[in-house]
């Protein structure tokens, strides 16, 4: 998602260095390897091979790459502060400022335990942040202002995730209570925002360098259904396979529209296809381990999720050799 800031440069030099030009859109990257790291370690569940292994690998490799992310963000907040709050404040490149927290959220959900206070440490400051970008897009959003920011998918990054991914996190350090309520927020959160979101989509054109974005509107419903199936394990394989069902709808929507949002070539925007990808593959071998199918589909699954996420990850290393991962 990286492609979204030219956007944004019309009052930023294009001589800034390179630190000044890191985007928060990368952090999409973390969110779609710790997802894809969820799916290998459920499928683990089979007792197949090397599952668990894999699962664990990846999501270290997630971890240390958020950990160097954050700190090159870091650098950035406090080196090029203008540029900085030049992408907070932008009409979308400050929804993907969500992008932060929601990393957290899923570094809590994978290595949390209630043992350690740390995990709470975090997941309340990534709370914290995630309410204070939330409040102020909805402040825009329900005060006659939303010419001021980009009624896209990405509204679903700081709006919908500190409920639906949020709540994984804070179920893992053992406060259920709690993350009932943050998923059932997090449900209305997107029901608030689909049909505004929808509308625009449908109804305008996007700019072409926005479209590979389009894959977060993929998100909500299969990222509901995970959330809602590690909550309450105890749900029958129907009501998952009904959330599963709902997801279904805006993946068609997204797939019908393949030649509208595919005329670009590859940008770090794609990115926003791996997290709902890798969350509609754990909702499919959840559905299988409950439902006691074959397990070929839970690896049919999750294999077309990895194979997608391994072609982000060469795609974005040829960018990066390229010297075109940042925007210039």
């Amino acid at each position: 998602m990286g492609d979204l800031i030219p956007l944004m440069n019309q009052n930023i030099t294009p001589s800034l260095p390179w630190l000044a030009r890191v985007p928060v859109n990368l952090f999409a990257i973390c969110v779609g390897l710790f997802a894809i790291s969820l799916s290998w370690r459920l499928f683990a569940g089979f007792q197949i091979g090397q599952a668990l292994m894999i699962g664990n690998f990846i999501s270290y490799l997630a971890a240390t790459l958020l950990g160097v992310l954050s700190l090159l963000y870091a650098a950035k907040f406090l080196f090029y502060r203008q540029a900085f709050w030049q992408e907070a404040t932008h009409p979308l490149a400050s929804s993907f400022v969500g992008l932060v927290p929601l990393c957290y959220f899923l570094l809590v959900a994978t290595f949390g335990n209630e043992q350690n206070s740390i995990w709470l440490v975090i997941t309340l400051v990534a709370l914290l942040v995630d309410m204070v970008i939330t409040f102020r897009l909805l402040s825009i959003l329900t005060t006659g202002n939303s010419q001021k920011v980009a009624k896209t998918a990405a509204l679903y990054v700081p709006t919908v995730a500190a409920g639906l991914v949020g709540c994984m996190a804070i179920n893992k350090i053992g406060y259920a209570g709690w993350a009932a309520l943050l998923w059932g927020m997090g449900l209305v959160g997107w029901i608030f925002l689909e049909l505004r979101v929808l509308n625009h989509l449908f109804n305008g054109e996007m700019p072409l360098p926005m479209r590979p974005t389009i894959g977060l509107e993929m998100a909500p419903g299969a990222v509901g259904t995970l959330a809602a199936s590690i909550l309450w394990p105890q749900l029958p394989v129907e009501v998952v396979l009904i959330g599963l069902g709902v997801a279904c709808g805006p993946i068609l929507t997204v797939i019908a529209r393949y030649k509208w949002w595919s005329q670009t070539g590859f940008t770090p925007g794609y990115w926003s296809f791996s997290f709902p990808a890798a969350a509609l593959t754990s909702g499919i071998i959840v559905a299988v381990q409950k439902g006691s199918w074959p397990i070929a589909a839970a690896a049919v699954a999750l294999t077309c999720s990895s194979t997608l996420i391994v072609y982000l990850i060469i795609k974005t290393l040829i960018l990066t050799f390229k010297g075109k991962l940042l925007p210039q």
